[in-house]
């Protein structure tokens, strides 16, 4: 039986682990956390990983737990179209990344999973790969899976950058009032923008981006209060719903567009391959769209010869996904006239177009090895 190591078990490295179980390989699944604790807070599932899921078996697990979104919106802060509402052609759902995370953890047999694992080498040569960790342990395999994120300790982290803009995500408790309706929205302001998603239990998936500088405090409650009154109330309701102490912090780093996704027997899936600006909200989707691909792959090669073939139905869709994701954030952020310029663009493009450049992101494709 063919082996694999995967490293991390984030969204990326626990449905890879699932599809290399699934294409009948022996796996270990290393995590340097002592426990698994629900992190983050939530993550958008849109039809192309939708899709994926659904080909994993897992679909009906993500939809049981999630809330589904069938229309998407971008306005500025007086809520005029900047991409008039748009029904979302296929499945899409708003979870939050610990549930997704059950799902995915709760699907792979027990003796899978190995925690407080942190590995500090990588070694591959021509017929095996070899991890060592910090403990002294040393893991042979057929393969390695990088799963690690942006910071991976088997990726190379010179092309990670930071963007120059970050903010909070959120969880509200209840909302009071109508719902959303299946309103998927994003309120551009200038220089800064609201997200706001709905959730099972009337809550609120939210967040608040803004230019600042790599160093800078994170926004407070109090300062996005008073930074949200004068926007829909929509979005005021959820930040007044929202403890003061659930507000999570980020900035915004990415890598460049991927030349390779590997070396030899090494394959990297995810943030370690392709982390990207969150503009596009396929992060998570495009690590669920790798391991429909490493499935595939896994069936049909030999281990020597995976890399090639999953960068053959992986590379150039996930460099351009990268590239377009950057571009995203100049309708908010930046210099202004680049904002204004970026906005009079796309109103002005027909809806047949808009709606192309959606639908070819958010399709799954085929994936035949």
């Amino acid at each position: 039986m063919k082996t694999a190591i995967v490293l991390g078990s984030g969204i990326a490295g626990a449905t890879a682990s699932i599809a290399l179980l699934q294409a009948g390989w022996q796996i270990k699944l290393y995590e340097r956390a002592t426990q698994l604790a629900p992190v983050g807070a939530a993550l958008s599932i849109w039809p192309n990983a939708m899709q994926a899921l659904d080909r994993l078996g897992l679909a009906d697990k993500v939809r049981a737990r999630g809330m589904p979104f069938t229309t998407m919106l971008v306005a500025d802060r007086d809520e005029r179209p900047i991409i008039a509402a748009r029904k979302v052609d296929e499945e899409a759902v708003i979870i939050t990344r610990a549930a997704l995370q059950a799902v995915l953890i709760g699907s792979l047999p027990p003796d899978v999973l190995m925690l407080n694992c942190e590995a500090t080498g990588v070694d591959v040569t021509d017929d095996q790969v070899r991890v060592t960790f910090a403990d002294g342990q040393i893991a042979r395999a057929d393969i390695l899976i990088d799963a690690g994120g942006i910071r991976s300790a088997a990726s190379d982290a010179s092309d990670v950058s930071y963007r120059g803009y970050g903010g909070v995500v959120a969880v509200s408790d209840e909302v009071p009032g109508v719902g959303l309706d299946g309103l998927a929205a994003e309120y551009w302001g200038w220089r800064e923008r609201f997200g706001l998603f709905e959730l099972p239990d009337r809550r609120r998936y939210w967040y608040y981006m803004r230019d600042q500088h790599v160093d800078a405090a994170p926004p407070s409650h109090d300062h996005i209060s008073v930074r949200v009154a004068d926007w829909t109330p929509a979005l005021r309701h959820a930040v007044a719903a929202t403890p003061a102490n659930r507000l999570i912090p980020f900035s915004i780093h990415a890598r460049s567009a991927p030349r390779r996704l590997g070396e030899g027997r090494l394959l990297r899936v995810g943030d370690a391959a392709h982390a990207m600006e969150p503009n596009l909200g396929q992060g998570a989707c495009q690590a669920i769209e790798d391991a429909v691909a490493l499935r595939a792959v896994a069936r049909a090669y030999h281990p020597d010869e995976m890399l090639k073939a999953f960068e053959r139905l992986r590379l150039k869709r996930v460099s351009a996904i990268v590239r377009r994701a950057a571009e995203g954030k100049y309708g908010a952020h930046g210099r202004l006239s680049t904002q204004w310029a970026m906005r009079t663009l796309i109103r002005l493009m027909p809806a047949s177009v808009s709606d192309g450049l959606a639908r070819s992101i958010q399709t799954m494709p085929t994936y035949h090895h």
